[in-house]
């Protein structure tokens, strides 16, 4: 609570507290001002918070004009393309989709495979996710909700 540097000119209290964190806009001298400072700030912090204050005091911005650079692309320009490739760089994804198209089976199979791993056959899940009437539980074992994991993997 004490600064210990005397009392804040606009701290309005004797001891050198600060009556209102977010009022204290003039605790370190030099025409400088800190906001948001809290009630209960360590020596700690404040030691970070001056060290901070003077690596800023010697850096020395340039004159030159800012210039965006994209880069995504090797020119430096923004498009459409290198963003959307840009949004899935350095994710991975699950292409089981190609095991499923190259295996040997037949095409039905291989659509409704698909169509399985994509969440996209009508089970009662899905026909509630859409608003739509449905029998809620499994129409085989008469137990579990009617999902396709259930359905495929679960179900006796």
């Amino acid at each position: 609570r004490s600064l210990g540097m005397g009392r804040p000119p606009c701290s309005g209290r004797t001891d050198g507290s600060v009556a209102n964190p977010c009022a204290s806009s003039c605790l370190i001298n030099g025409n400088s001002w800190a906001r948001d400072i809290q009630d209960n700030l360590g020596l700690h912090k404040i030691g970070q918070y001056l060290q901070l204050w003077q690596i800023m005091q010697r850096t020395e911005l340039s004159t030159t004009p800012d210039r965006l650079i994209w880069r995504w692309t090797a020119s430096g320009t923004y498009s459409a393309q290198s963003c959307y490739t840009a949004t899935f760089h350095g994710s991975t994804g699950c292409h089981s989709w190609k095991l499923i198209w190259k295996c040997w089976a037949p095409p039905r199979v291989k659509f409704f495979h698909w169509l399985a791993n994509q969440d996209r056959c009508w089970t009662a899940e899905r026909l509630a996710r859409h608003g739509l009437q449905h029998y809620p539980r499994c129409l085989l074992c008469d137990q579990q909700p009617e999902m396709m994991r259930h359905l495929l993997l679960e179900c006796p």
